[in-house]
């Protein structure tokens, strides 16, 4: 029986290791992480099991949701951010965007808005990719969801952001 030298040995071991099929990354977070963006919505949001929703009958609220930015998943190698909602209101619809707030001044952005119809009841998915996650590019700024939830709809009960997930 013939052996190889040590250093072959390692050689061999990291060719094995480097043949490894790639795959995507992703990370799931529940609704209820979400938080209301100012005082008057905190009143009025609620978190279940089930996700964040809104309580008010009258008026819809807005949630930020973070990101997940790490060193090994940045999020400006975020392919998608696909939010799961349930829309109860035949009047309101869920309203998604993908934000930042700048590191070096106090201002913020949006994307455009990607929302279900006013008329719309039910659960869906709503994805935001491509140019749409354009502002999460930038590795310097803090990246969050701004979510509008629909107000509580009568007798078709409440709107949930269920949760989100984000490929990378």
């Amino acid at each position: 029986m013939r052996l190889l030298p040590p250093v072959r040995l390692v050689l061999a071991a990291g060719l094995c290791l480097a043949a490894a099929p790639a795959h995507a990354q992703w990370a799931r977070h529940q609704g209820g992480e979400c938080h209301p963006m100012s005082p008057a919505y905190q009143a009025t949001h609620a978190t279940t099991g089930l996700g964040s929703t809104n309580t008010n009958p009258a008026a819809t609220i807005w949630l930020a949701c973070r990101s997940d930015d790490t060193e090994a998943y940045p999020d400006s190698a975020v392919n998608a951010v696909r939010l799961y909602v349930h829309d109860a209101s035949p009047t309101d619809g869920f309203t998604i965007r993908a934000c930042v707030s700048r590191r070096e001044t106090e201002a913020g952005q949006c994307s455009a808005a990607y929302t279900t119809s006013a008329a719309f009841v039910g659960g869906t998915v709503i994805t935001i990719s491509g140019t749409g996650l354009d502002l999460w590019k930038d590795s310097t700024d803090f990246s969050y969801l701004q979510v509008e939830v629909p107000a509580k709809a009568g007798g078709n009960g409440f709107s949930y952001l269920k949760g989100w997930v984000t490929e990378h």
